[in-house]
């Protein structure tokens, strides 16, 4: 009798225990496209306590009561509330360890912005979250270390990815709807699976049944295709050291790139997105956006307090954004405020303003860590690229996802640092000698998921093709010709010798050829030739380049040239920004020497940023036009002969100062970062009269400064001072100072230029002392809802004072001193039109000052703005 009783118990206990509900874990997906949804606000027993589900939908919370309600709310989707009982009526089977919850988004209707009484409520969580920028920014911990797994795919978009094709206007935020509180969005995962895969069968029958044109062929071949791989897929997994301020190295330890058996780029967790959101700019791929979190941000954006939830002892508080309007670089979407610090807990950003051809989503997840610090654990990024002149979805996504994991804060060793200054140089980025040939085992240490059958049917596949297509070569030919290279076997031909325009030698037309790396890796030879069409002459020269040691990129090079050259320009060691429209005024050049020059040159980099050139050269220069030099020998009272022609021996020294400046190797090659510091130029020249059939003893310097400045909220500023001092000995106009002007007077289109003085006429004024500085500040980006046009206000001004010794040596030839100083500004409106990565604009700059003309026309110069931006 007691054994019954006992055993009635035991199962009564059972029951009881079986109906309660402690625990739950699963995830929340997108019901129409079996997406991950991040940070979904769960909240259980009605009380404002719960969870939120992490970056990849997953989500786990324990009770220590009962569970008899789930709700989930997202922005965007339907809420759902579960009640425990009733679902597991429903479903019997269903499994609290393992749900799957689908929520389906819903169209919002659209209203114009209240704006009423008092305090919006999301403006005091903002600006606490603001004040507390610098003490939850992980990049102003003193130093730390983490490892991360990184993967990358470019698939075809699906029906849910398709982008607007009319722009949403700024002023209008959703109308909040009544919730909807019912158990009809969440179903069991294997039902609707089923009905995918017969509705891919019945579509499969079909295409065998009733065959296309050769087109619609092509287009379901690619369906097919799509269907169990993906275009593209690589991973890595990367170390990553900092040390504050700002000195960072990442190593890539794993890399694995489909198609490829050596792959020379890779992804990291920070390759398109930040790896923080706390900087007052926020840069995403190549554009830098204001950050929502910053101080007076509310004059920039509209923010709405979405949700709250009670975790653990905390509340988060969900908040959306959105631009009040285009006329900045501005961002839309949702931040996740923790008030454990008023930090970042979770963030979901795109572009505001993009063109909907194109749109790069981004999501980070943080966590807390030593009850102290937060730092991010995943970070997302999205990309989508549609063609807005299809009826249907046709383009491409490219899905990237980081995930960190040993992180280590402020690490030590034997009581001391473990991450010092010594350990950092200008690489920013370094592949670990055997990182493209890990084994499986090593990859599974670092995966969070195997791999998906998609996947391994993707590296089968595109690495069967990249080997039969031989694409590791291809790739090696194509990092040449983003250098300016064309590779041929053992040589190489340089492409930006073909074709040049300037208007001294009208069309330049010719060729480079050198040796590649395919001959050998020490050294390479080569030359060129060019002839200018208006000029009528030949130009040629070559070299030797001896590669000594990779450690300072030390290089000794012989160097022969007869050609010409600007006659009083300048030119600085490494000074090479091909997007920079200071290029054009090459074009312009009317007035050049004829140049014959015998140099040999070492160059190196020491104190990790500091470049160095250093050059001996023996030169003979020739004038093309009437121009004279009477050159005093032995002081000014011997007669002294008319010279054009003067013999030049020279020892040039070139340095290159950018302080943190960091290098990235990018499809072989070596591509700057940037520095947020300012960029210095400096040449010194020594001049040996007597040595070589050199002519002129003298010394002199010329140097440039440049920096941008990044103004919250009141655009960027960018200036450059550059200047130049014969400090003793007397040189023709050949090696003085040409201010650089850029308005010519010939019958062609004006370009606009920056860094120059866009009214002052090519050779205007001449100096043996100069300074000059140039001002450009980028105001703002107007509101115009056109894809083709996005138009960006500059202005301008510049100022310049220069004096000429000796004036009176200088002959045949008109020029003019600038000792009272020159001065001009202007507005310069840029891409009004765009067309992929150029834009077109217009400019108009204005001449003031002791050197104006009499009339207002000569002063005025309108010209063309042409830019090109990668992205």
């Amino acid at each position: 009798m007691k054994a019954v009783i006992l055993t009635h118990l035991l199962l009564l206990f059972s029951i009881c225990c079986n109906a309660q509900l402690n625990f739950i874990k699963g995830k929340v997906i997108d019901v129409k496209t079996n997406e991950p949804l991040a940070f979904v606000n769960i909240v259980i027993n009605e009380a404002r306590k719960g969870t939120t589900t992490r970056i990849d939908g997953s989500f786990s919370y324990s009770s220590s009561r009962p569970i008899e309600t789930i709700q989930f709310s997202y922005v965007g989707y339907d809420p759902l509330k579960i009640n425990v009982d009733n679902y597991r009526a429903k479903y019997p089977k269903v499994d609290f360890n393992n749900l799957t919850i689908k929520l389906d988004s819903r169209i919002k209707a659209l209203r114009q912005v209240d704006i009423l009484a008092g305090e919006n409520p999301a403006h005091r969580i903002i600006r606490l979250a603001a004040q507390n920028k610098k003490k939850n920014n992980p990049e102003k911990i003193k130093s730390f270390s983490y490892k991360s797994y990184n993967k990358f795919f470019i698939t075809g978009l699906e029906e849910s990815d398709s982008l607007p094709k009319i722009k949403k206007d700024s002023t209008q935020i959703a109308e909040s709807e009544k919730a909807k509180e019912t158990e009809n969005s969440v179903s069991v995962s294997f039902e609707e699976e089923e009905e995918v895969r017969e509705k891919k069968n019945k579509k499969k029958n079909k295409r065998e049944k009733n065959p296309k044109d050769e087109e619609e062929e092509e287009e379901i071949d690619m369906e097919e295709f799509l269907e169990d791989k993906h275009l593209f897929l690589m991973e890595s997994v990367t170390e990553r050291k900092y040390l504050f301020p700002d000195r960072s190295k990442e190593t890539v330890l794993a890399n694995r790139v489909s198609g490829f058996k050596n792959p020379l780029f890779t992804t990291m967790a920070n390759s398109f997105q930040p790896f923080s959101f706390y900087d007052d700019q926020i840069k995403i791929m190549f554009q830098s956006y204001l950050n929502p979190i910053s101080k007076g941000s509310f004059k920039k954006y509209y923010f709405t307090l979405e949700d709250s939830i009670y975790k653990d002892q905390d509340t988060v508080y969900v908040i959306s954004f959105e631009p009040k309007n285009l006329n900045f670089e501005g961002l839309k979407g949702f931040l996740y405020i923790n008030t454990n610090g008023y930090a970042i807990q979770n963030i979901k950003a795109e572009a505001a303003n993009k063109e909907q051809t194109f749109v790069i989503r981004i999501q980070q997840q943080y966590e807390l860590l030593h009850g102290q610090f937060w730092f991010p654990q995943q970070l997302n990024t999205d990309m989508i690229v549609q063609n807005p002149e299809a009826d249907e979805n046709e383009g491409v996504k490219g899905i990237g996802r980081s995930y960190l994991s040993d992180i280590q804060i402020e690490p030590e060793k034997n009581g001391k640092r473990e991450i010092r200054g010594r350990d950092f140089n200008r690489d920013a980025i370094e592949f670990a000698p055997d990182a493209n040939k890990r084994k499986d085992d090593y990859w599974a240490k670092y995966r969070v998921e195997p791999l998906q059958p998609k996947d391994l049917e993707t590296y089968t596949f595109i690495d069967s093709i990249g080997k039969e297509a031989k694409l590791d070569r291809f790739m090696t030919g194509v990092s040449m010709l983003t250098s300016g290279k064309l590779p041929l076997g053992y040589f190489q031909l340089d492409l930006n010798r073909i074709v040049n325009f300037n208007l001294y030698e009208g069309l330049r037309l010719g060729g480079g050829l050198h040796t590649s790396k395919k001959l050998s890796n020490s050294f390479n030879v080569g030359g060129y030739f060019a002839y200018g069409t208006k000029d009528k002459a030949f130009k040629y020269g070559g070299d030797l380049n001896m590669f000594l040691t990779k450690r300072n990129d030390l290089t000794f090079s012989l160097f022969y040239s007869n050609d010409v050259f600007e006659s009083g320009g300048t030119s600085f060691h490494l000074d090479n920004n091909l997007l920079s429209s200071e290029t054009y005024r090459s074009i312009f050049v009317e007035n050049m020497d004829k140049v014959e020059r015998k140099e040999a040159k070492l160059n190196f980099y020491t104190l990790k940023y500091l470049d160095v050139q250093v050059g001996f050269s023996q030169v003979d220069k020739q004038v093309t036009t009437s121009y004279q030099f009477l050159n005093y020998e032995g002081g000014n009272d011997l007669p002294a002969m008319p010279q054009n022609e003067f013999n030049f021996t020279e020892l040039k020294i070139g340095l290159k100062y950018s302080f943190r400046e960091k290098y990235v190797q990018l499809l072989g090659n070596k591509i700057s970062t940037g520095t947020k510091y300012p960029l210095i130029w400096i040449n010194l020249y020594k001049g040996f009269d007597g040595l070589l059939d050199g002519e002129f003893d003298y010394t002199k310097v010329d140097f440039k400064i440049q920096k941008t400045f990044t103004i919250h909220r009141f655009g960027e500023p960018s200036f450059q001072v550059s200047g130049g001092y014969v400090i003793d000995g007397n040189l023709p106009y050949t090696d003085l100072f040409n201010i650089r002007g850029s308005y010519t007077s010939s019958d062609w289109f004006q370009l606009e230029v920056v860094n120059s003085f866009q009214t002052m006429r090519m050779n205007e004024f001449l100096s043996d002392k100069y300074i000059s500085l140039f001002y450009t500040h980028k105001l703002f980006r107007a509101t115009i809802k056109k894809r083709k046009s996005e138009p960006e206000f500059y202005l301008t001004s510049a100022a310049g004072f220069g004096e000429l010794s000796n004036s009176d040596q200088h002959l045949n030839y008109p020029f003019k001193t600038m000792e009272k100083g020159f001065y001009e500004s202007g507005l310069i409106i840029k891409d009004i039109y765009k067309i992929a990565f150029a834009g077109l604009g217009i400019g108009g700059f204005y001449r003031y000052g002791p050197y104006s003309f009499d009339s207002f026309s000569d002063n005025l110069a309108i010209k063309l703005s042409l830019t090109f931006k990668i992205l």
